[in-house]
């Protein structure tokens, strides 16, 4: 029988867009709102029966900021896919919630009792100065408050994302970042370094010289820190840029990094089902003309059994605990160790991943480089 899946929705909306992303995230389209979620549940619609037949194991509501939108399209949609849920305890299923601070902050317990149990806070940084220079609309003061406010809706999964390598930041400054909420004790951190994506204002500054970042000696410095930070406060590294308390690993990212099903709702959201990937039409506009046969053809690609072992291991070697030799021969009747031999060899020599009982994974210095070793299997 095939696993359970895990669902992701996307919600495109945001309040602004900050200098840095590239997400399929607009501002200024409130009035495409209701039309976006009328398509959203057509979309549904046409994927309810797999649901039914395989089941959920997870759901993420992501963005842009779901939150910036009426609590009531989301919970809508949530109650159309909780009756799928297989859990030991359907109550403790995991079903995520993105939120910037300063938005939807009076819904969470609307949000809590429709039954989002888990939610994600990006704040990137303490300090308001770098903020700014990240074009967040919020400060660390209102960051708190959604804190809290999640708190007492009767959130007790609550992930904060971090961002290092920005602009303004110092090694003294990520430290205090990094004590500062560690002294809130989420139950997850995730703790990304600044990517600078093309078609961003962030790629325009920095081909004008006008984008100062940390040298890449410093990024990993902060990275290292992060690690020993957060190891020595109790937190488990368990994927490349995530640590949580014991038991907070995130459910459905998990099913991502093990080549897991899933399906994808909502524009430029992609499914993963039958060995074959699909993406969506990104646009909103473009989602809600097409909906609920949103497919964009261009992005249909069947994954053959060569592609699925290469995605193991890129997506296996961002776990802490690497790739198990035992689960690649399960999962596909050869040896990991005989399918990539070379490979194998090439990284340990390099000191990039150490190959020892029963799995291969990334070292420390991997770690900082770890797009070496990925594109070993590309």
């Amino acid at each position: 029988m095939n696993a359970p899946l895990a669902v992701y929705v996307h919600i495109p909306f945001c309040k602004s867009k900050c200098l840095y992303c590239d997400f399929n995230s607009y501002a200024g389209m409130d009035s495409f709102h209701a039309s976006y979620f009328a398509a959203l549940d057509k979309e549904l619609e046409k994927h309810l029966p797999t649901c039914k037949t395989r089941g959920i194991r997870s759901i993420f509501f992501g963005g842009g900021t779901p939150t910036a939108v009426d609590p009531q399209y989301l919970t809508a949609i949530l109650s159309k896919l909780k009756p799928f849920l297989i859990s030991e305890d359907v109550d403790d299923a995991e079903i995520t919630l993105e939120c910037n601070p300063g938005t939807g902050t009076n819904s969470f317990p609307a949000l809590f009792t429709a039954g989002f149990n888990r939610i994600s806070i990006g704040v990137q940084s303490v300090h308001d100065l770098e903020l700014q220079a990240l074009g967040r609309i919020h400060n660390f003061a209102q960051f708190v408050e959604t804190f809290e406010a999640a708190r007492a809706a009767g959130f007790q999964n609550i992930n904060v994302d971090l961002m290092f390598g920005i602009p303004n930041q110092t090694l003294a400054s990520w430290e205090k970042t990094i004590e500062t909420i560690l002294a809130l004790r989420p139950e997850h951190i995730s703790a990304y370094g600044l990517k600078v994506e093309e078609g961003t204002p962030f790629a325009q500054l920095e081909r004008a010289g006008q984008l100062l970042l940390p040298e890449d000696a410093e990024e990993r410095l902060m990275y290292r820190v992060a690690m020993k930070r957060l190891a020595s406060a109790g937190y488990e590294h368990y994927e490349i840029s995530n640590w949580s308390l014991p038991g907070y690993a995130c459910k459905h990212n998990l099913v991502y990094w093990t080549c897991g099903e899933y399906v994808g709702l909502g524009a430029g959201a992609h499914a993963y089902l039958d060995g074959r990937r699909f993406g969506n039409r990104v646009g909103v506009q473009d989602y809600i003309i097409a909906a609920p046969d949103c497919i964009n053809q261009d992005e249909v690609y069947d994954i053959d059994r060569d592609e699925q072992m290469r995605e193991y291991m890129m997506l296996g070697l961002r776990l802490n605990a690497g790739v198990s030799e035992a689960e690649f021969l399960a999962c596909f009747g050869v040896e990991m160790r005989v399918k990539f031999d070379e490979q194998i060899q090439r990284l340990v020599t390099k000191g990039l991943i150490a190959a020892e009982d029963d799995s291969i994974r990334l070292t420390t210095h991997g770690l900082d480089f770890a797009n070496e070793a990925f594109i070993e299997f590309v």
